[in-house]
């Protein structure tokens, strides 16, 4: 299972954070955005 962490940028953990609320959302979009490059 993917953390949040796992995000390494910063900008899109705040946003997953703040605007997420249903697991399921929350999971599809820590899973893809924690393969993006930090630099995204």
């Amino acid at each position: 299972m993917a953390e949040l962490s796992d995000i390494q940028n910063e900008f899109l953990r705040a946003e997953i954070e703040e605007y997420l609320e249903r697991p399921e959302e929350i999971e599809r979009n820590i899973e893809l955005f924690g393969k993006a490059r930090p630099i995204l």
